[in-house]
């Protein structure tokens, strides 16, 4: 995955990004993934989990161009989540162990069934936010 590969971020930060989109999605059901906003939040979770975790940490622009998005965009999504999250981006190292968990079993999921959709988004029903 690109983002992992050009931010050289402990694996760790990912785990916390998942846990990061699965509090947003808690928070606010009708905050939805989609394909045209999830890379975008991803990025923006990997972002925040380095910047509280890893010594090495790169700039925005940086962080923005890994994205291929612009610094902007990059800025107005690392504020929303850092409000929406109120801020709280510590995970302990429970929370840590579930979502790895979770992430392990839908990893072996989708590798069972591929074309299948689906991770924890709300009912489609539902409009997206952040689209």
């Amino acid at each position: 995955m690109r983002i992992s590969r050009y931010s050289k971020c402990s694996n760790v930060c990912g785990v916390m990004a998942y846990s990061y989109l699965q509090r947003l999605a808690k928070k606010d059901r009708r905050f939805m993934l989609c394909p045209r906003n999830i890379h975008r939040m991803y990025l923006a979770g990997v972002m925040l989990a380095a910047k509280l975790m890893d010594d090495n940490v790169f700039n925005n622009p940086y962080w923005a161009k890994i994205g291929g998005i612009s610094t902007e965009e990059l800025h107005e999504l690392e504020l929303f989540a850092l409000k929406q999250l109120d801020y709280r981006l510590i995970i302990s190292s429970d929370e840590v162990a579930t979502r790895l968990r979770e992430l392990k079993v839908l990893a072996h999921s989708r590798a069972a069934a591929p074309g299948e959709a689906g991770l924890f988004l709300p009912a489609p029903q539902q409009p997206a936010l952040m689209a």
